[in-house]
């Protein structure tokens, strides 16, 4: 049975017990983060680590902590975030190598837009991407192959097949990046945290070789679900329903 301490009361306590075992963090603004360790208390500053990654809450954001890690309802969040979506365009090639060797890349431009809501932070979690991609078959390899793909780097998930719940699992990491805007709503390149300074990223495509890509399902998460889609097939091909599904 786990024990509620009050943070005003018993600072050292907490560190303390933190050191040895990762608890729960309950913030003013209703957010829960679990399976955390508290690293320091120092000048009104309480520094948390969780997935290998360090932050810094003030303690007038934090309402109690509790020795037990609590499972369920969790958020990396030490603010609340407004919903955001997502347009996007997809250009991709014909092949995933041209003829002498050298990699072809796919394009993804998108867009962020801000929802309006309560909440007034300057930012969100920034949109992971996860792509499929259908090609023509090969003597070596017999029928269709389906190859995967993700962007950032830090939404990568393990397994090797189709699986929701292991996206689910790395939405709220506590190493996803931001996505900032400037007091306009506009993408703010030059915010600390901001990853890259565009918004289109290129995945390159050396892996696919010359196999022809018939077909490609690409989905964009938030940190909860899916919020976008785009899928594409070439005209003839018949690539059957949630073909990805069978990656």
């Amino acid at each position: 049975m786990f024990k509620f301490k009050p943070l005003a009361i018993c600072f050292a306590t907490i560190f303390l017990l933190s050191s040895l075992t990762a608890g729960t963090l309950i913030l003013k603004n209703g957010n829960r983060i679990t399976n955390i360790e508290i690293v320091s208390i120092n000048d009104g500053r309480v520094v948390v680590e969780k997935d290998k990654k360090r932050k810094t809450i003030s303690i007038g954001m934090i309402k109690s902590y509790f020795n037990t890690d609590i499972n369920g309802g969790d958020s990396d969040s030490l603010v609340k975030l407004p919903e955001y979506s997502v347009s996007c365009d997809v250009k991709m090639p014909q092949y995933g190598t041209q003829k002498d060797g050298d990699e072809n890349k796919c394009k993804i431009d998108f867009h962020v837009v801000r929802k309006n809501g309560e909440s007034k932070a300057r930012y969100v979690k920034f949109p992971y991407f996860y792509l499929w991609i259908l090609t023509t078959g090969s003597l070596r390899y017999g029928g269709s192959r389906i190859f995967f793909f993700y962007y950032p780097s830090q939404a990568k998930v393990k397994g090797k097949h189709y699986d929701q719940a292991a996206i689910i699992n790395v939405l709220k990491n506590f190493k996803r990046p931001n996505y900032h805007f400037d007091s306009r709503g506009k993408y703010n390149s030059k915010s600390r945290g901001s990853i890259m300074g565009e918004q289109r990223f290129e995945i390159g495509l050396k892996k696919i070789r010359r196999h022809k890509i018939i077909a490609y399902h690409l989905e964009v998460w938030d940190t909860e679900k899916i919020i976008e889609t785009k899928d594409w097939h070439d005209f003839g091909a018949r690539v059957g329903k949630r073909w990805w599904e069978r990656y």
